[in-house]
Parts: structure tokens; sequence; C-alpha cells
């Protein structure tokens, strides 16, 4: 599928009215496993810029989806210093390529 309508990807930090609704996106998709995470702590992680960029994109200036780009050095992988985390999309805007679009932003960053 392609992307129909307007489309614009944003700095989340740009967004500031969308952090509250990607750290709900991602902890009931991710952090509500760890029991140590809670909602306020998820919305300080999205929030933050230290060693991050988070991205959100809108179809017809609606949030459909979010990401990250981030900063990271693991011993492990010295070669590469940025990692693509937290790709989500709806359910109801799975399967139209916004995850793709998400991607591509990330790669041009």
């Amino acid at each position: 599928m392609c992307l129909r309508g307007i489309v614009k990807i944003s700095n989340l930090v740009d967004c500031p009215i969308e952090i509250e609704t990607v750290a709900n996106w991602y902890f009931n998709e991710w952090d509500h496993k760890d029991s140590e995470a809670t909602l306020e702590s998820v919305i300080k992680k999205v929030s933050s810029i230290s060693n991050r960029t988070a991205f959100v994109v809108y179809i017809d200036d609606k949030l459909v989806g979010a990401g990250e780009l981030k900063l990271s050095e693991y011993s492990d992988y010295p070669s590469y210093n940025y990692w693509l985390d937290g790709i989500y999309v709806p359910i109801e805007h799975r399967g139209k390529g916004i995850s793709t679009a998400l991607i591509e932003f990330a790669k041009s960053k």
C-alpha cells in the first residue's frame, strides 16, 4: 500500500501536545512488561532529547505513528552509532506504508 493524503513527519519536540499519546502507545505496546515502568516514566523518556530524536507522522493532520533514532554506544557494535527504535503505528493505520515512511525519515537523518 502507499500513503494517501498529506503526509508530514515532524520531530516530537516540535509537537509537545503528542508526547502523552506517543508515551501511551509505547507503554501499552512494550513498557508495560517492565514492572518498574509507569506511564509517567515513559512520558519522561519520550520527552527527553538526550541521545535521541523522536519523531511523529501525520496524515491529513491526524497523528498515525511515531519512532525514535537513538545515539547509542554499544561495546558489542562499536561501528554503529545510531539505532532505530520505537517504530509504532496504531493497528487501524497499519498496512499503509507508515512504518516505511518513518524508517526512511530516520535513515535520512
